[in-house]
Formats: C-alpha cells, sequence, structure tokens
C-alpha cells in the first residue's frame, strides 16, 4: 500500500477542549478515532510554524505550513497502519 504511494484518508476538524475550538487547532479522525493532531504557533519564537503529531507511533514535527503538516500526519499514519518503519 505505502509502496505505491496509497495513502488513509482522514477526516479533519476543528479541535474541541472544554468546549471551546481554539484557533488554528485541527485533530484528524479516521473510522471515528482521533488519531492525529495539528496546531499553528502562535506566539514565541516558532510562532507561524505547524506542529503536528500522531497519537500512535510518535512522530511528530513542526513544519512552515498547515499544507506540510496535514502530509506528515497523513504520511505518518499511513506508515504507522501498514508497519512500513517495522522489521
Amino acid at each position: 500500500m505505502h509502496g505505491k504511494g496509497a495513502g488513509v484518508w482522514l477526516e479533519w476538524d476543528r479541535t474541541v477542549i472544554g468546549g471551546q475550538t481554539p484557533p488554528f487547532d485541527f485533530t484528524a479522525n479516521f473510522q471515528q478515532d482521533a488519531v492525529a493532531r495539528i496546531l499553528k504557533a502562535v506566539n514565541g519564537p516558532g510562532a507561524g510554524t505547524w506542529f503536528w503529531t500522531c497519537f500512535e507511533g510518535g512522530a511528530r514535527g513542526s513544519v512552515a505550513s498547515k499544507g506540510q503538516a496535514v502530509f506528515e500526519v497523513e504520511r505518518s499514519y499511513t506508515r504507522y497502519l501498514v508497519r512500513a518503519d517495522w522489521r
């Protein structure tokens, strides 16, 4: 699957914390389970960058754009599902 360029389709929603939806904060869902999150840093030295993390497998990073963050999550979660990095 991964070797052919295929990937999982994730559903993206605004992150809800305590009934509130913080700006620039999104959660990825796969089959009704939250599997990842992306959020934009608005303060500090990383302001303007996007942090991404997959809840399973531990992949995470920081990139320049929201589109890149979505790509990294989808790629990392696909690799996790097909165990592409497992030996």
